[in-house]
């Protein structure tokens, strides 16, 4: 009896002086739930006597490509009122780590809970809700500030087409148009003539510019709200002039921009950041005058704005700031892949690209700063050296790296290109690319596209998973037919031998790469 009273005693001061491990931290378990905007993370265990982090790791893997990994951690301590258990939580956007999800992704990951003072961890399996996410039908962002906008609602795709433009101010109203599947349009009314609208997928929610101050919005074919941005001149472009020229949406943080004249502002003109939550208005003063088309990257917190002086400027909206780049020439619009980060910019009268890989970027602050990135590089295509006034509009398809290239000013011929799936190294450029000529329209006659802003926009579709760029026609008259552009096929279409054109003899209508529906 006396050495068993001997050991426990022994024992005892062993713990006591710590030459005995204590119980260790533990993390029972671990959840996320997430949608396409963000998540939140939860975890608990016990045993927690110091205060310590818990670590995660999410990867979202993609049908294709690879996968997407965000990490993070969260301080914790354990509570000696509730015998040292503890648990934590974090809600986060995908946009805080600079990740935009546009596809279907399968969701994994792990939590660990590192014990103080050992090289020591507990890691458990995260437990996801749900274990998928289908973001193809909110990957619509990422698109120009050019005229048509586009809604992509479960299955449905809806078009926004103004029936006005910068140098067209007796126009007014919007044209509702169902692209998939096709149907009635509807007519919305607008005191003064509409030359942008621009869809946020996520809220239903439609943003349209006036040519004057009007901000129009707009859920499905009712006009429910407007308001007065605060554009006070006009800015002009070689399409024409305006006070409020343009809108593009942000869908992650429910905000519009706008592109203005402003009187404050170095350039004459800036952006208008527009709260869709609370219909708040903020004005950013640009140093360089702002694009004809700019494009707003959610993911990476810029607003990406190549003018036709030759800057390419970027705005930082998140930390602020505004960054700018000569590159020369007359650049038109802006684009951009925002699964890659790589950038381009349509150079008009020309038959070039400029582009440019973000994730390489770097960036010195200023009033204004500067960025570059060592591998940018213009390239050029021959084959669209056809297009009236040169490369003049771009979109790039949400969610793919597919995109559509046009000129302007009454013309009617287009192209695809395909970019690269990767980036991070080395000079980016396009891949392939095919040319083609828009056939007449259902009524006999020939396409003839619209005045600026340019009447191109692109959207994945939600019912084949294709990527179609849309062109509406209207040249200084309200547009009668939207052109669906399956791009796929376009760049799979025979081409005329040692060229990237198209063959002119391939039915463009007949073989699926050109549909046209009405707009009235």
């Amino acid at each position: 009896m006396q050495r068993k009273l001997m050991f426990c005693a022994i024992v005892i001061a062993l713990i006591v002086a710590g030459a005995l491990p204590a119980a260790a931290n533990l993390i029972n378990q671990a959840n996320v739930t997430e949608d396409c905007t963000g998540f939140t993370f939860t975890a608990s265990g016990t045993h927690l006597a110091k205060p310590t982090t818990v670590s995660f790791t999410i990867t979202l893997t993609p049908a294709s490509g690879p996968p997407i990994v965000v990490t993070d951690s969260i301080p914790v301590s354990g509570n000696i009122h509730t015998h040292y258990n503890w648990s934590a939580s974090l809600t986060q956007t995908w946009a805080h780590y600079g990740v935009t999800l546009a596809g279907k992704y399968t969701l994994t990951g792990t939590a660990t809970l590192v014990e103080p003072g050992n090289p020591k961890y507990d890691t458990i399996k995260i437990k996801f809700s749900p274990t998928t996410l289908d973001c193809e039908t909110a990957a619509v962002t990422c698109l120009p500030s050019s005229s048509l906008g586009v809604l992509v609602s479960g299955k449905n795709v809806t078009s926004y087409v103004p029936n006005g433009s910068w140098d067209n101010t007796g126009s007014t109203g919007v044209q509702v148009v169902p692209v998939e599947p096709t149907g009635v349009p509807a007519s919305i009314a607008t005191p003064n003539a509409v030359n942008s609208c621009a869809s946020n997928s996520v809220t239903g929610q439609t943003v349209c510019s006036s040519n004057v101050t009007d901000v129009y919005l707009i859920t499905g074919s009712t006009l429910n709200t407007t308001l007065t941005s605060d554009a006070n001149q006009f800015t002009g472009f070689s399409g024409g002039s305006c006070e409020t020229c343009g809108v593009a949406i942000n869908e992650v943080a429910n905000k519009a921009v706008l592109t203005i004249g402003l009187s404050s502002a170095p350039s004459g003109s800036g952006l208008d950041f527009l709260d869709l939550t609370s219909n708040s208005f903020s004005p950013v003063p640009a140093s360089s005058e702002v694009s004809e088309d700019i494009v707003v990257d959610q993911g990476r917190n810029l607003v990406l704005s190549p003018s036709e002086n030759g800057n390419y400027d970027l705005f930082n909206t998140k930390a602020g700031g505004e960054f700018l780049q000569s590159v020369g020439g007359t650049l038109d619009s802006a684009g951009e892949d925002c699964t890659t980060g790589i950038a381009l910019s349509t150079i008009e009268f020309t038959s070039e690209l400029f582009l440019a890989d973000l994730t390489q970027a770097t960036f010195v602050a200023g009033s204004p700063g500067s960025w570059s990135d060592p591998g940018q590089q213009t390239q050029n295509f021959p084959e669209f050296g056809g297009f009236a006034a040169g490369t003049s509009g771009i979109a790039i398809t949400p969610g793919s790296h597919l995109g559509v290239v046009t000129g302007e000013f009454c013309g009617n011929a287009f192209g695809g290109i395909q970019l690269p799936a990767t980036s991070g190294s080395g000079t980016p450029g396009v891949v392939d690319y095919a040319a083609a000529v828009l056939p007449n329209t259902p009524d006999g006659n020939t396409f003839e596209q619209g005045l600026d802003p340019h009447t191109v926009t692109a959207y994945l579709s939600p019912n084949s998973g294709d990527s179609f760029g849309l062109m509406a026609n209207g040249c200084a008259v309200p547009p009668t037919y939207l052109a669906v552009i399956d791009l796929n096929k376009l760049l799979a279409a025979p081409r005329t031998a040692g060229t990237h054109t198209v063959d002119p003899s391939y039915d463009l209508i007949a073989n699926g790469v050109v549909a046209y529906v009405a707009t009235h």
